[in-house]
Order: structure tokens, then C-alpha cells, then sequence
């Protein structure tokens, strides 16, 4: 054994009890370094900006589908169902009534232009798809408010054309039954 490292318990104590002295002489720095951590933590939390996110669930029913009209969505998946949904959700021409009827984003309109506003509107704007035909819908915004109303707005938007969709398509089946009505009866006096 060499003599550098102390050989009984006794010796070892008292290696570890030469360093007590040491450690309460650099324990207020530490100490120190700590508080102000924790103050500036504490200030940066307070100060940041926070973001609140409004969310709605959406359950997606399709309508009646006929083989001339829609052909293409007669078997729509899922998939295509979340992205025809995005695709209103988060089309320009709705977002740009939405952010001018609001008077949204006027900071970036007035520095970078409306098309950017409507990409930075995109950006907090997001459809999910759940289970089945279920979508989940959120928007995040500054205050509680503006993303509940501004959620709200979108969700309007989109439910009021989905259904102007569905009546136009509604009529068109019409307006084919009525004619192919109008045939058959043809076909009958005819025959």
C-alpha cells in the first residue's frame, strides 16, 4: 500500500470532515446562484406571451350520394375527408374575410401584407382527424376571447358553405331524378 491514501475509518473521516469547512465557505454561493436563477425564471414566465387555444369537435356526416353526382366521393376515406375539411378550413379567401371582418393580424398586415397575415393565421389554425369521421378543430390566439371567437367564426364559415354544398348538390339530384322521372314516363306512354 502506498501511503498517500489514509488506511482506517478514523483517517477517512477525517479526510471527509477537512472538506465540511470548505463546502459551508462556498455553499452562500451557490446559494446565491440558485436565488437568482429562480428570480429570473420567474420573470421570464410572467413576462412571455401566453397562448390560449379554443378547440371544437366536429362529427363529419355524409350526405346522400349518387353515382352521377360525386362519383369521386362516393368511397372518400377518411383521409380524404380530413383533407378536403383542411382545405376549407384554412382556404384563402375565407381566412382573408375572416382576418379583414375581425380586424385581425393588423401588425403583420401593415409590415408584411395581408398574405402573410393569412399564412400566420394558418399557422394557428389546425383540423386533426380523430376517430371515424371526428375532427378535431383548434385555434390559438392571445386572449381566451379572440380564440373563441375567431374559432367560432371559422367554424361558421365552413359549416354555412359545406351546407350551401350540400343543398346545390341536393338540387342537382333533383333536377336529374325529375328528368329521369320525366323519361320513364315518356317511355311508358310510349310503349
Amino acid at each position: 500500500m502506498s501511503g498517500a491514501q489514509p488506511v482506517s475509518a478514523r483517517e477517512q473521516l477525517a479526510v471527509v470532515a477537512a472538506f465540511v469547512p470548505r463546502i459551508k465557505r462556498a455553499a452562500w454561493l451557490g446559494g446565491v446562484i440558485l436565488a437568482v436563477g429562480l428570480v429570473g425564471t420567474a420573470i421570464w414566465a410572467l413576462s412571455s406571451a401566453r397562448l390560449y387555444r379554443s378547440e371544437a369537435v366536429l362529427l363529419y356526416e355524409r350526405g346522400i350520394q349518387s353515382e352521377h353526382i360525386g362519383a369521386g366521393e362516393a368511397g372518400e376515406s377518411i383521409h380524404q375527408v380530413a383533407s378536403r375539411l383542411q382545405d376549407m378550413f384554412t382556404s384563402r379567401s375565407r381566412l382573408e374575410a375572416i382576418i379583414k371582418e375581425m380586424k385581425l393580424y393588423r401588425k403583420t398586415i401593415d409590415q408584411r401584407g395581408l398574405v402573410e397575415a393569412i399564412d400566420e393565421m394558418r399557422k394557428h389554425l389546425q383540423v386533426t382527424p380523430r376517430e371515424g369521421l371526428t375532427f378535431r378543430v383548434s385555434y390559438d390566439a392571445d386572449s381566451r376571447e379572440l380564440a373563441q371567437k375567431v374559432l367560432e367564426r371559422v367554424i361558421k364559415s365552413v359549416l354555412d358553405s359545406d351546407s350551401q354544398r350540400r343543398v346545390r348538390e341536393a338540387d342537382e339530384t333533383k333536377k336529374f331524378l325529375d328528368t329521369e322521372r320525366k323519361h320513364a314516363d315518356e317511355d311508358l306512354k310510349s310503349k
